[in-house]
């Protein structure tokens, strides 16, 4: 038996971990939400502009459903009129370096 197939073998359920990260950061909206908020925090329309195609449903869902997971922060501003600002947590931050690799691997082989 390999190492690998040991693995395999003694985990009751492979790469449960893995597929539990790829449900929260895996779309392709995701990953550039957070590459956005990696410069800074934004606003709706911020990101809006910053990620290409994305609609304002589809913005917002994405949003909600990354604070959900602990993945950003949103912060309602005391202005007039009210504006929200979205920032990541540390573990937002955590996917730096994951989004990193893949920009590198872009650049390298996809342009």
């Amino acid at each position: 038996m390999t190492p690998a197939q040991s693995i395999l073998a003694t985990d009751p359920l492979p790469n449960q971990a893995l597929l539990q990260a790829l449900k929260i950061v895996g779309d392709s909206w995701s990953i550039l939400i957070v590459k956005v908020l990696l410069t800074s925090s934004a606003r709706f329309n911020q990101l809006k502009d910053q990620v290409p195609d994305i609609t304002n449903t589809m913005l917002s869902s994405r949003l909600k459903y990354l604070q959900i997971k602990g993945i950003l922060n949103r912060r309602v501003l005391n202005t007039s009129p009210v504006a929200v600002e979205y920032n990541l947590t540390p573990l937002g931050r955590g996917l730096e370096p994951i989004i990193t690799s893949i920009q590198d691997f872009a650049d390298r082989y996809l342009d």
